[in-house]
């Protein structure tokens, strides 16, 4: 199955920020569908079309440019979504809400657009140093595609029952539903981390223009 590009709005600040809980499984599966959908669109038609010097320039000297952003977006699709198709299609039916837990809201809450406190990454997740070019994006694009048709084959999976580790302490394991918010939010922040740099390097041009 594949993400309709053309049905979306460019994301914004306000697009979602929400932790959701106490949610039946279905629209919590709908609502996550529509944010992937919205972050592919978000990535095809802003970034896709710029060139690789303003996708490699950095408006803010000791930060990540526009590719490190996704490619640090890779690196966790290339743990988590793997272990999200394997909890896909398991024949269970549960007519209990999806609860989020404790710790599965305070990771997605950390990741937030509105949680303004930068958070240390971890060594291997760094991609200051990252060989990074326009096929970073095509990578992105194709987890995307994997998560979304994942997120359509989680309606038969109790998203309570199944768990999922945590890619920085795989001893942890989290509820798949509070493991795909917090993938999808962290997706949420760098995305819009990235087009942030993308309006300040407007910005420059417009001033070395005058």
């Amino acid at each position: 199955m594949q993400a309709n590009f053309e049905k979306k709005e460019i994301m914004n600040k306000n697009s979602y920020t929400q932790v959701y809980s106490n949610i039946s499984q279905k629209d919590l599966l709908k609502i996550l569908n529509d944010q992937v959908e919205e972050q592919l669109y978000t990535v095809k038609n802003e970034f896709l079309e710029l060139s690789d010097e303003s996708l490699l320039a950095r408006p803010e000297a000791s930060k990540w440019n526009i590719l490190e952003c996704i490619e640090h977006l890779n690196r966790y699709c290339a743990f988590y979504i793997p272990h999200i198709e394997i909890v896909t299609n398991q024949n269970e039916k549960s007519g209990k809400n999806f609860q989020s837990g404790w710790l599965g809201t305070k990771f997605t809450q950390m990741m937030s657009p509105e949680n303004i406190k930068p958070q240390k990454t971890v060594k291997h997740m760094d991609t200051s140093d990252a060989l990074v070019n326009k096929n970073t994006l095509l990578v992105f694009i194709a987890w995307q595609q994997r998560l979304f048709k994942a997120i359509n084959e989680l309606k038969n999976t109790d998203l309570n029952k199944r768990k999922i580790p945590v890619e920085f302490f795989k001893m942890l394991k989290l509820k798949t539903g509070d493991i795909l918010q917090f993938l999808i939010m962290h997706q949420q922040r760098h995305i819009l981390q990235a087009l942030d740099k993308k309006d300040k390097l407007k910005s420059s041009e417009v001033q070395i223009n005058i």
